[in-house]
């Protein structure tokens, strides 16, 4: 149990340089086309970023999906953990409070 914890925690902190890297080169890269919705100084309530969390998101459900339905994969779940805690504190510092 103490090492499932552990695991979860050590994903949320890799989770902040992964979504660096990802930002810095797949949205300001090949992702430029949804991204760069989030640049522009528009009043939408809805933009062409907001897919990303969406694409991510079900990332991670389906990794969580598979890790639930199968005893090899089971690995996987402390991770699905891990990045969906980090979302969620993500989107509530960059969503809401800023």
């Amino acid at each position: 149990m103490i090492f499932t914890i552990i695991e979860i925690l050590a994903v949320f902190i890799a989770m902040e340089p992964i979504t660096y890297a990802a930002h810095r080169f797949v949205m300001h890269g090949i992702g430029w086309v949804l991204h760069g919705s989030h640049h522009q100084s528009t009043l939408r309530r809805i933009e062409a970023n907001d897919a990303f969390p969406l694409i991510f998101a079900s990332m991670t459900i389906a990794a969580l999906a598979l890790g639930t339905g199968s005893k090899n994969l089971a690995f996987i779940i402390p991770i699905g953990i891990g990045v969906t805690a980090y979302g969620l504190v993500y989107a509530l510092i960059h969503d809401v409070y800023i």
